[in-house]
């Protein structure tokens, strides 16, 4: 049996297993922490589509447990449930000190090609590691629960009052959750996908939701909206909501870049100026939030993720579990266990 493994996504579109040689003594402040769930998110979804250029370690959605501790971590024991954001920090720069590990600036980035989370175990510095409230398969929401967070956070970072009504355009898991959180403080919100299936899981979170064609016909040109969360991306051909932001958004409102773009897009000066939009663009999850969400959410995801987990696979099921997950009209949240 092979105890030190992970999954190497080839430039073939092929989960490949492979050995590698452990860590065998952790520093005192490391954890080594075995992955037990990890799910597909829309970012390894868009390496998975564009595969060709090299090996690609997927998976930065996880909940493990802890197995061994240097002896000098006190917060953490073995058998504890824990998960981390997707960028794992240094713990010695200066946004590491605050907290701030998504803005690292010598991260190691789940999901990426050094590493992913669909490996027999982790290491990492302790700090990196929250201890979860709960053991349940839920639980593998809580890191893209804390991207909502974070999300929602940031809009009322660069607000003075309450927005009347709020547009998410995407309804994926990271739309969807915004979308519930904002719900949750009684702020109007609607939904938008150009996918009849997502827009009906929207409905049974009971979130309102249209359809793009229906948004379009019943808000576009009226400037409608005070903020516009665009949790779209361009992955398999798709535009994205970018196009659509002139169009719903009113003047002096605030649009939250959550989606993943890699094309360019085009920006008109003078429209956007006339709009007098500002833009806030995301990147991962500091600690903080994610301490927010375990303390507020860990333990109460079980509801959600009834309506969001739509597929669970084996860990020699990837290819099959990606395939699912790229079928937007079939498929929410798919999630993996590690076997």
């Amino acid at each position: 049996m092979n105890l030190h493994f992970e999954y190497v996504l080839n430039p073939n579109k092929e989960f490949v297993k492979k050995s590698f040689f452990p860590q065998v003594e952790l520093d005192e402040d490391e954890v080594r922490v075995i992955p037990k769930l990890v799910g597909i998110c829309g970012s390894d979804l868009y390496h998975y589509s564009r595969t060709g250029q090299g090996e690609l370690f997927l998976g930065h959605e996880w909940i493990g447990e802890v197995s061994e501790i240097g002896r000098g971590v006190t917060q953490l024991q073995p058998g504890d449930v824990v998960t981390s954001s997707s960028t794992l920090g240094c713990g010695s720069c200066d946004f590491c000190q605050k907290g701030i590990v998504n803005l690292c600036r010598h991260p190691l980035h789940l999901g990426s090609d050094k590493i992913g989370a669909l490996r027999s175990h982790l290491v990492m510095k302790s700090f990196n590691a929250l201890k979860l409230k709960s053991h349940e398969s839920s639980e593998i929401l809580i890191e893209v629960m804390a991207v909502a967070v974070e999300a929602v956070r940031l809009m009322k970072e660069n607000l003075k009052d309450k927005p009347e009504n709020v547009l998410v355009m995407g309804a994926g898991t990271v739309g969807l959750l915004i979308a519930y959180l904002l719900k949750e403080e009684h702020i109007p919100v609607v939904v938008t996908d150009i996918t009849a299936e997502r827009v009906e899981r929207a409905k049974s979170l009971h979130i309102q939701a249209w359809s793009l064609k229906q948004l379009l016909f019943q808000y576009g040109n009226k400037e409608s909206f005070d903020v516009l969360f665009d949790a779209t991306s361009d992955r398999e051909g798709n535009k994205g909501g970018w196009d659509y932001i002139p169009t719903l958004i009113k003047k002096a409102g605030l649009c939250m870049m959550v989606g993943k773009y890699i094309r360019n897009v085009t920006i008109t000066p003078d429209l956007f100026s006339r709009l007098a939009l500002r833009m806030v663009f995301m990147r991962g999850v500091p600690l903080s939030s994610l301490d927010k969400t375990i303390d507020q959410w860990s333990g109460r995801l079980g509801l959600i993720a009834e309506k969001i987990m739509t597929h669970r696979f084996s860990s020699e099921e990837l290819g099959e579990a990606f395939e699912t997950a790229l079928n937007t009209k079939k498929s929410g949240k798919v999630v993996i266990e590690m076997t």
